[in-house]
């Protein structure tokens, strides 16, 4: 395959030909065309990434490819949501019937087999662990039993910054007017000695 992917494709002699990469033997992955002439090629990217850097010419035809910048990323929107809707299995926990453009949101956020972090890694907890045991550590987290208090304070924390931000800025528009203020009063000053010295004369 084009990538390291944690998926099998279901049904995967049922896929239409048309849908494969000719050098993985199997359905894009981030499909790219060539710019060959009568006919362009389309393959996953890293397959013809990686055949390029060996050796510089088209596997479907034999035309010069002689680097990456002339390879067109794929706009087809049929081809794409063809794509898309292919069925798979995650071969982590084995979930079938999986849509192809829905995995990444299964690794992130339901894929139960999963080593994730304790949501509380930000307050310094170290467990990691599969996602389907991340309630029974929570309930034993003391992190977790007193993140409330730490949010409350860390939303403290941010007013406060937020009002001696507020207050910097003041200070820094009165020590403005007072520079004004003492230009102006010594031009006044100025002005009434120059004053009082014609007046002298």
């Amino acid at each position: 395959m084009a990538t390291d992917i944690n998926y099998v494709y279901m049904n995967k002699e049922f896929i239409d030909d048309r849908l494969e990469c000719s050098i993985c033997r199997s359905p894009f992955v981030d499909p790219v065309s060539t710019d060959c002439q009568p006919k362009k090629h389309i393959f996953c990217r890293l397959c013809i990434v990686n055949l390029i850097k060996q050796n510089q010419s088209c596997p479907a035809c034999q035309q010069p490819l002689l680097d990456t910048t002339n390879l067109i990323p794929i706009d087809d929107t049929f081809l794409i949501e063809e794509l898309n809707e292919l069925r798979i299995k995650c071969k982590i926990c084995n979930e079938t019937n999986l849509k192809r453009i829905n995995f990444n949101d299964h690794i992130d956020s339901l894929c139960p087999k999963v080593i994730i972090p304790c949501p509380c890694n930000d307050m310094r907890c170290a467990w990691t662990g599969l996602r389907d045991e991340l309630n029974d550590h929570l309930t034993k987290c003391i992190f977790s039993i007193f993140r409330p208090l730490f949010v409350q304070l860390q939303e403290q924390i941010d007013a406060q910054q937020k009002q001696i931000k507020h207050l910097k800025y003041q200070i820094y528009l009165h020590v403005q007017n007072f520079h004004k203020l003492s230009t102006i009063n010594l031009l006044t000053i100025y002005l009434l000695l120059k004053q009082l010295t014609c007046i002298s004369r």
